[in-house]
Formats: C-alpha cells, structure tokens, sequence
C-alpha cells in the first residue's frame, strides 16, 4: 500500500512540474510574440509611406520625361 502512494505522490509530483513548465512556455510566448492586429497599425503606415514615395517618383519621372520633350538636346546626353 505504501509503495502505490508513494508511485502516486511521484506521479503527482511530476505532473505537476510539467504543468509549471508548460505555464512557462505559455507566458514566454505572450511576451514575445506579438499578435497581427497589434501590427496592422504599422503595416498600414509603412504601406501609406510607400505609397507616398512611389507617388513622389512618378511626379519626378513625370517632370524629367517633360524637360526632355522640352529640351532635345538632353536626349543626346542619356544612354
């Protein structure tokens, strides 16, 4: 009878480190990682930024385009 408690309280014992380290892995996770919705406000900003800087190329590549149509002689000058 002794020998089956004492498996129990082993058996108890073990289960119950695993629970605690099972716990841990838990909460080192929550610390982290970080979900998606706390990233979409990034995403969003960085993808705004881009779009502001492509819009800024293309008014640039607007403006040469026009100075050589203006300007022949600069066409001699590119590749």
């Amino acid at each position: 009878m002794r020998y089956l408690l004492g498996r129990i309280e082993a058996l108890d014992q073990s289960v119950g480190q695993k629970v605690v380290r099972i716990h841990e892995r838990i909460e080192t996770v929550q610390k982290e990682f970080v979900r998606k919705d706390e990233l979409l406000p990034h995403l969003e900003r960085i993808e705004k930024a881009q779009d502001r800087t492509n819009q800024r190329i293309d008014e640039l590549f607007r403006q040469v385009m026009k100075y050589q149509t203006e300007n022949p002689s600069c066409k001699k000058a590119l590749p």
